[in-house]
């Protein structure tokens, strides 16, 4: 995910059976690295999720999750 304001791009990696949280409101993707199915489980709570401003966050993920998003080679990603 990463952090409101100019903050860091965090990277969490987990395996099976391991939980991982998102803070309320910034933007996050996933990812199965693996070949086989995963099950993903999501709990919201709040109707307020705070304010992020995408455009300026998206492409400080990482290019290779940006370029998977957009369909799009590392060319024009850049």
């Amino acid at each position: 995910f990463v952090e409101e304001n100019g903050g860091r791009v965090i990277v969490n990696g987990i395996g099976m059976c391991e939980v991982t949280f998102f803070p309320e409101g910034l933007m996050h993707y996933q990812r199965n690295l693996g070949c086989e199915t995963a099950t993903y489980i999501s709990a919201l709570n709040s109707k307020d999720p705070g304010v992020i401003t995408v455009t300026t966050h998206f492409f400080r993920l990482p290019t290779e999750e940006v370029q998977g998003s957009l369909g799009q080679d590392e060319y024009k990603v850049q």
